[in-house]
């Protein structure tokens, strides 16, 4: 990550959208999300989407706690200012000094086409592609046609492909639209919402060797917070992956009971 969203996720740098918390709060989130900042208000994390032991690429999503579903909304750090700058601009119906600070400080040199797309579409993610920073690599967020998306990121509303389900966190798709999919016995056990284990279909899968699907296991609905750090840290032991390793350590050393679960 650059400089800049590093100081951002630390509060170095502030954030001028109302409520955001840097460092991010813990609320509860999967491993997946390495947080941003949080919000209080859902609550909500606006964070970096990254898979671990499969072909995907690292993403920014927007999270919901109670409603826990990703939404991709930028695929670059310089999509993800251009967002925060807009909403910010939306918010206070201005570009006000600390939205002025808040792009010095993160490299935005195109302030003035940014308020201007204000004016016309707020900052409903449609209408983000007339910004430079969404001129290529737009995010599934804003691609109201999906043929013309050119990411990883899977369509939220309707079942991933045969060739994309084991590359697909449950987290990845809503739940009530899919409700009847998600809960057929045809459905993928990593992404079925039918009563099961899922420390024990986790360590089936570590058993196998088949890191990817313990992941995707544990980047779904449904752990308690103590069984999920039982998880990552049995999948860190099993993988020797030392970059894994960090991750694992960064996330237990948040992860505490008070959330319950995710």
């Amino acid at each position: 990550m650059p400089d800049a969203l590093r100081a951002c996720a630390l509060g170095a740098i502030a954030l001028p959208v109302a409520g955001a918390e840097a460092p991010a709060y813990w609320y509860g989130f999967p491993p997946a999300l390495i947080p941003l900042w949080s919000e209080p208000s859902g609550p909500s994390y606006h964070g970096y989407w990254k898979h671990w032991f499969i072909e995907r690429e690292p993403t920014y999503v927007r999270m919901y706690v109670e409603w826990p579903t990703a939404l991709e909304l930028a695929r670059t750090p310089a999509q993800l200012f251009a967002l925060v700058a807009i909403r910010a601009i939306v918010e206070s119906d201005a570009v006000t000094p600390q939205v002025a600070a808040f792009a010095t400080a993160v490299g935005i040199g195109n302030l003035d086409q940014i308020d201007a797309v204000s004016l016309d579409t707020g900052d409903d993610a449609p209408g983000l592609v007339r910004l430079d920073q969404f001129a290529v690599d737009a995010p599934l967020a804003c691609c109201s046609d999906p043929v013309s998306y050119g990411g990883s990121f899977p369509l939220s509303t309707q079942p991933p492909g045969a060739h994309a389900l084991a590359r697909t966190s449950q987290f990845e798709l809503d739940a009530d639209v899919l409700a009847g999919w998600l809960g057929d016995a045809g459905c993928p056990p990593w992404l079925s919402t039918r009563a099961q284990s899922r420390l024990a279909l986790c360590r089936s899968y570590l058993a196998q060797g088949a890191f990817g699907l313990a992941w995707l296991t544990i980047n779904a609905r449904g752990w308690s917070i103590a069984d999920a750090r039982t998880a990552v840290a049995e999948l860190a032991v099993a993988a020797g992956d030392p970059r894994f390793e960090v991750l694992a350590s960064a996330w237990l050393a948040v992860a505490n009971d008070s959330a319950g679960g995710y």
